[in-house]
């Protein structure tokens, strides 16, 4: 009564510190505010640590109960209630609302059951036995528990400032970017590994799978993974692992909760630098709900790609804060996330030269400051990136495809992603580089790239942010646009998360630019945003649902990919793997008709024969197929080595594969193996 009353009478935030300023003074109030604060610290996190143990009475499955799973639901409460506060003061005070009725209803339904309790003694009797029922323990957790029911109380008074006018630091357009990476992405959950990377990654990675140990932070140090070195993407899957085993779901929930990080990091990036709402809002949606992202956020192994763009949007965030008011302080939480970006990917090379960009524009540091000034400031940055970039030339196999077919090929992929920026259909995991662009093509995408280069800077005064965005566009893809070709892609959808940035700004803000300039054509530019949102959105849940696991995601790539020898190799491996051997067969026949260097086709063919009874002969000459395209095949090796061993006579030919093996690709067993081998012989 005494909280409605003060309330009523002073209808401000604040609640106990509020009530004491009015009645005493300012200091006894900030005494009375720390102890409040406290109070709700302890509260929080006792509710937050409630909530799993609730959830895990209605459905056990979930087995939320025990450590870390408790903590985890605990710390995903305390974080959403973050978010809720981010989206909106509106939305957090309407949950307040209805928590607050939550509240009062269930302690109403306590005060009934404490009257008909009081008026009934021998109900009071013989349900009440303390020490037994309730236990002392239940007794000491029950008295947190009234302070959570007292805290409901304090809620409803502390938010009475809040409902009568609550402001809206941040668009609505947030909120729907929470919900539509969540609408898109939390199917997920539900989703297994696939066999391409993914084992080299954590599912085949002892290192990895042991989760957050002294050795295995030494190894990820220094490992080559894939052919790159990212150490701080290697401790976030060592962190899934110590936490979730290989339960891949939560694997692909943590990538999920990664991108919308990203997502929010780079609303707040924008809407600092710009100091703009609707145009940073409309960028960081199309950014949350593109189908070309869906690769990056459905792969576990491209874990790199969200966790490298959320340090990425965090240094820009840094650098803006540090653009306001320039310090050795600011500077170096700049320094501190780019170090981190560019140890989870090498992507972040060129973060430098898009600093530059945002020098011009929005942050307008020229002419204010000097060219000079500017890119000297650049230069620890440009230092770490030449390094990284020498790292990552040096550990990765580049292909040697000619210099000519490169060049082609990267013109027209700039083209590419434009179509599929604006039209994200036939998306696949490998578009197979097989050969040269048509000469057509190449010409086509040359005009189109000094067409739109030459209108941008033709409107770089009137409208910078065109030529910030295309350039953005240019030079985040230089990386893994082709010109040093790694891999056998033409070109992939995951190499556009962080480059998309950039045609977002030029359609943003041009956007707005345009309702500014001509009023009457808001209605019909907002009605053509807000159909894109939801056909991206419908269109990326689509292209998720073929992440669910490695058949359909490769059978879906076949349908419109041709000589994808990659995608033929992976599907019969999931049908092998799951005990569909026959119906993998063709697709190794098709991986080596597409390539006939490829070794690990005919050895698969080999294994699934040699299984069954009486085609061992020809399992072994599928494994000395592969070996002659593939000398130092060592899975080829061992499985020539145990087939032989099946026929008499050829132990000899058994050992000397074994013994190769050893040469290419070490084991513990095949000593043993050969040594019982020769005993067997005596």
């Amino acid at each position: 009564m005494t909280y409605a009353e003060a309330t009523a009478r002073f209808p401000e935030a604040g609640g106990s510190s509020s009530f004491t300023r009015h009645a005493f003074n300012e200091v006894v109030s900030f005494f009375a505010g720390w102890a409040q604060m406290l109070n709700y610290t302890v509260t929080i996190a006792i509710s937050a640590l409630f909530v799993p143990h609730y959830l895990n009475k209605f459905a056990p499955s979930l087995h939320l109960i025990g450590h870390p799973n408790d903590i985890i639901g605990g710390a995903v409460v305390v974080a959403l209630l973050a978010l809720l506060n981010v989206v909106g003061i509106k939305e957090a005070a309407g949950l307040n609302i209805f928590l607050a009725l939550m509240d009062l209803a269930t302690q109403a339904l306590l005060v009934i059951i404490g009257l008909f309790v009081v008026f009934s003694p021998t109900v009071l009797k013989a349900n009440v036995h303390l020490g037994t029922v309730p236990t002392w323990g239940d007794f000491i957790l029950a008295v947190p528990v009234a302070m959570v029911a007292y805290t409901g109380i304090e809620t409803i008074s502390n938010m009475a400032e809040e409902a009568i006018d609550p402001p809206r630091h941040v668009p609505r357009a947030i909120m729907y970017v929470v919900l539509a990476v969540f609408a898109i992405y939390a199917q997920t959950g539900s989703f297994d590994f696939i066999n391409w990377d993914d084992p080299q990654y954590v599912t085949a990675n002892p290192h990895v799978q042991a989760g957050l140990t002294w050795d295995s932070i030494k190894w990820a140090m220094t490992a080559i993974v894939s052919t790159n070195w990212m150490p701080v993407t290697l401790f976030s899957h060592m962190l899934d692992c110590e936490l979730f085993h290989t339960r891949a779901g939560m694997h692909h929930l943590h990538n999920m909760l990664l991108h919308l990080i990203a997502t929010l990091l780079l609303f707040a990036s924008l809407k600092r630098a710009t100091g703009t709402r609707w145009p940073s809002g409309f960028a960081a949606l199309l950014f949350a709900v593109h189908p070309l992202h869906v690769e990056s956020v459905a792969w576990i192994a491209e874990r790199k790609d969200v966790l490298s763009a959320s340090y990425w949007f965090l240094s820009l965030y840094f650098y803006i804060r540090y653009s306001e008011r320039p310090s050795i302080g600011r500077y170096s939480l700049v320094l501190i996330a780019f170090a981190l970006g560019l140890m989870t990917k090498p992507m972040l090379v060129t973060f430098p030269c898009t600093l530059i960009l945002l020098d011009v524009w929005p942050l307008r540091r020229v002419p204010g400051a000097t060219w000079v000034r500017l890119i000297a400031e650049k230069i620890p940055m440009l230092l770490m990136s030449f390094g990284a970039s020498s790292v990552t030339y040096h550990v990765q196999n580049t292909v040697p495809y000619p210099v000519p077919m490169r060049l082609a090929n990267a013109v027209v992929s700039y083209a590419v992603y434009i179509g599929q920026f604006v039209l994200p259909v036939r998306l696949g995991v490998l578009y197979i580089y097989r050969e040269a662009p048509a000469v057509w093509q190449t010409v086509g995408a040359a005009v189109l790239l000094l067409a739109v280069t030459s209108g941008v800077i033709w409107q770089r005064k009137a409208r910078p942010y065109l030529a910030v965005g295309w350039f953005w566009y240019l030079g985040t893809l230089v990386p893994v646009i082709g010109l040093v070709q790694v891999g056998v892609q033409s070109h992939a959808d995951r190499y556009m998360y962080v480059p998309m940035v950039g045609l977002l700004i030029m359609i943003a803000w041009g956007g707005a630019d345009l309702i500014a300039n001509r009023p009457a054509f808001k209605t019909g530019i907002v009605i053509a945003a807000g159909l894109a949102g939801i056909a991206y959105t419908a269109m990326a849940y689509v292209q998720t649902e073929y992440w669910q696991n490695a058949g359909l995601l490769f059978a879906h790539d076949l349908e419109f990919t041709e000589g994808n020898f990659i995608a033929e190799l992976q599907l019969g491996n999931y049908l092998m793997d799951s005990h569909r051997g026959l119906e993998a067969i063709p697709h190794f026949e098709a991986a080596v008709r597409y390539d006939p260097q490829y070794g690990e086709a005919e050895n698969n063919i080999g294994m699934i024969l040699a299984a069954i009874p009486g085609r061992i002969q020809e399992g072994i000459l599928h494994f000395e197929a592969a070996l002659r395209v593939r000398p130092n095949l060592p899975e080829a090796h061992y499985n020539l080595a145990l087939a032989l061993l099946q026929l008499p006579g050829r132990e000899d030919e058994a050992i000397a594969h074994l013994e190769a093996v050893q040469r290419v690709a070490p084991r513990p067993d095949i000593p043993a193996l050969i040594q019982e081998i020769r005993a067997r012989r005596k």
